[in-house]
C-alpha cells in the first residue's frame, strides 16, 4: 500500500513537471462543456462521494490496525509535498530563465564567448597543456 502511494507520488511529480506553466483549459471552452454535461449526464459526482467515504473508512481501519505504518505514511507525505514545492520553484526559475534568453540561430555562439577562429583556439589548448608537463 505505501508503495503503492510513494509511486503515486514520484510519478505525479515528474508528471507535473513536463507540464507548462498556465497549462488549463478555457472555463468556456469545448472541453470545459464536455465534462459538464458528462457530469450532469451521470451521477458521477454520488459515485465520487461514496468511493471518498469508503476509502476513509478504510484508511481509518487501517491506520487503527498499523498506527506506525500511518505515521511514517504522513512523514513521508509532509516530505513529498516539500519536495514538490521545491521543485516546482527550480523548475518555475529555469522556465523565466529560458524565456528570458534570446534564441540563439543554430551553430551560433554566446555573445559573452570570446571570438575565435578554430587554429587560435588549438593553439591556446596545446599552450596550456605544454606548460602542465
Amino acid at each position: 500500500m505505501l508503495r503503492t502511494v510513494l509511486r503515486a507520488i514520484f510519478w505525479t511529480a515528474v508528471t507535473a513537471a513536463f507540464i507548462p506553466a498556465g497549462f488549463s483549459a478555457a472555463p468556456d471552452g469545448a472541453f470545459a462543456r464536455e465534462t459538464r454535461e458528462l457530469i450532469i449526464a451521470t451521477d458521477a459526482l454520488d459515485n465520487s462521494r461514496g468511493l471518498t467515504r469508503q476509502a476513509g473508512q478504510q484508511t481509518r481501519e487501517f491506520c487503527n490496525e498499523q498506527s506506525e505504518a500511518c505515521a511514517v505514511g504522513q512523514q513521508l507525505a509532509s516530505f513529498s509535498s516539500l519536495v514538490v514545492g521545491v521543485v516546482s520553484d527550480r523548475a518555475q526559475t529555469w522556465a523565466a530563465d529560458q524565456r528570458d534568453q534570446a534564441p540563439l540561430a543554430p551553430g551560433a555562439l554566446p555573445q559573452d564567448a570570446p571570438a575565435q577562429s578554430l587554429d587560435a583556439l588549438l593553439a591556446d589548448v596545446t599552450r596550456e597543456t605544454s606548460d602542465l608537463r
